[in-house]
């Protein structure tokens, strides 16, 4: 064939125009027309076809390789027959774009030593100045044959890094989707990744990219940076339908920020039941751990959809859970197991017409209680200065173990007149308490029966990661903990250290008339 029309039988379509002499067979217009016929024709017209262009140039075979492969034609006879080309002229391909373009289209039907060939071939093309995009279809054409090769992929990743004008939000989620898929990570690429992607939060306010967002950010973002998400979704939510965040992880992500920061959602019962009806309509997209860390982040929201905790909390549940931690890293599998226990005691407490049993004493004599906990000079210097103000060291107790397992820094019990009640077995004298440890054993811990009218006051220091950085506005978890001991009885204060650390507070006198005002407050 010379330059002209190819009659392409069967089609049905007419006719597929290839350039005539002179002309380009790289114009865009040339191919696109070609890519839209394609779409139309059978295996035997493309075979056909093929026989017509067989003495077209490299970069015209990869073109048309890759109309094929937009089509998903992966099998078809005609992608064999252009392997067997690429096989043939490996050698004399010289130019990355076009290797690229024909390793990806015929990484279906080749063999191992024609992968092996490709392979040693695109190493040594990799030298030099290589285009973002040609080094983003080598590892695609590794994810594709399923192959983590590293010399390749450290190669490519120091493309990518020489390029960061390329890494916008798509590229850099497709690109850390093929390097998990391929066992592979690097930290300055994620390095840069969260320092791109954080600088340019404000630009992504529309739904789909603000989700994909989340969904690549929010793991590894620091909590300023959650901060400004959150400030961006909320600004933007009162335009957003839940099902505009696509896919569940993603959703989960956002779910994750509102509730371990404490945020509150325009519309915020309305926001969490769509989600929570589109998550637990979606349960089999998640993996067995993803589910618990799923029900604790709703249960630190203060939502317990009963799908989702009768899921959870099933028998065979907990076998499958049982059996995915065994293979997980030791980091997540501790992770998963503080927020099973955490997920555990909140159904408990919040949640008693669930029926769910605690199971998680052994966990924390084992895990958590595993004996002592030294009292520090801030505990020593408050006991001291609440024994002022209640009359006596035995009127309040230090690092106190409550009912399922949460330490408070100080306990006291006033009765109805607000007069203090002792605690005899506790009778320690405080210089003994200096350089010693305590043991938190809760057999030891009678929580007897108080007189009537009479309260326990849990007394609560918070320091800084309580708080969101930079901020005096309080995290998820503090205030789980608060609504907790309440449910248990309580009356919680909690004392912020940008109250008890400043100036206000830097004398003695000061901080007994502070801690006096904060016991003795009406409820």
């Amino acid at each position: 064939m010379r330059g002209g029309r190819c009659a392409v039988p069967g089609t049905g379509c007419g006719l597929i125009r290839w350039p005539r002499n002179g002309g380009s067979a790289d114009s865009p217009g040339n191919w696109q027309d070609t890519e839209s016929k394609v779409e139309h024709m059978e295996n035997e017209a493309v075979v056909d076809t093929l026989y017509s262009i067989l003495s077209l140039s490299l970069p015209a075979l990869s073109k048309f390789a890759l109309c094929l492969h937009k089509q998903h034609r992966h099998f078809s006879p005609l992608i064999g027959k252009i392997a067997h080309l690429v096989d043939v002229k490996l050698d004399s391909i010289q130019d990355i774009r076009i290797l690229s373009v024909l390793m990806i289209s015929v990484s279906d039907v080749i063999s191992q030593s024609f992968q092996d060939r490709l392979l040693q071939k695109a190493e040594q093309l990799l030298g030099g100045e290589v285009h973002f995009n040609y080094a983003k279809r080598i590892v695609q054409f590794l994810q594709l044959i399923k192959l983590s090769y590293p010399p390749l992929l450290e190669k490519c990743n120091k493309i990518f890094l020489k390029n960061t004008s390329h890494l916008d939000l798509d590229n850099i989620s497709l690109i850390f989707g093929l390097y998990e898929q391929l066992g592979f990570d690097n930290a300055e690429f994620r390095l840069i990744a969260k320092q791109l992607l954080s600088q340019s939060i404000d630009d992504y306010h529309e739904p789909e990219a603000f989700a994909k967002l989340f969904f690549v950010l929010g793991p590894m973002a620091g909590s300023k940076v959650k901060e400004r998400m959150v400030s961006v979704l909320h600004r933007h939510l009162d335009s957003y339908h839940v099902l505009q965040l696509i896919h569940p992880l993603e959703m989960y992500f956002i779910l994750y920020l509102f509730s371990v920061l404490n945020y509150d959602p325009p519309a915020n019962e309305e926001f969490f039941e769509s989600c929570i009806q589109h998550l637990t309509s979606n349960l089999s997209c998640f993996e067995t751990h993803h589910l618990v860390l799923l029900g604790y982040i709703l249960a630190v929201a203060g939502y317990f959809p009963a799908a989702l905790i009768k899921t959870v909390f099933d028998v065979s549940f907990l076998s499958r859970l049982d059996a995915q931690l065994e293979v997980l890293s030791d980091t997540l599998k501790q992770r998963v197991r503080s927020r099973l226990m955490k997920l555990n005691r909140a159904v408990c407490l919040e949640c008693p017409e669930f029926h769910i049993p605690w199971f998680h004493e052994q966990y924390f004599q084992h895990v958590l209680c595993k004996g002592i906990s030294r009292i520090n000079p801030l505990r020593q210097h408050v006991h001291r200065l609440l024994a002022e103000i209640l009359g006596g060291s035995h009127y309040a107790r230090v690092s106190v173990l409550t009912p399922y397992y949460y330490v408070i820094d100080f306990e006291c019990i006033l009765d109805k007149n607000k007069k203090p009640l002792s605690y005899m077995s506790q009778n320690i004298l405080l210089d003994d308490l200096r350089g010693t440890h305590l043991r938190h054993d809760i057999k030891d811990e009678e929580r007897k029966a108080l007189p009537q009218g009479a309260h326990r006051i849990a007394l609560e220091f918070l320091d800084s990661k309580a708080f969101s950085k930079d901020s005096r506005h309080l995290k998820g978890e503090p205030a789980v903990k608060k609504r907790h001991l309440e449910i248990l009885g309580y009356r919680v204060i909690q004392i912020p250290h940008f109250e008890w650390n400043s100036m206000v507070l830097s004398t003695k006198p000061e901080q007994l008339e502070y801690l006096r005002k904060r016991l003795y407050e009406t409820q």
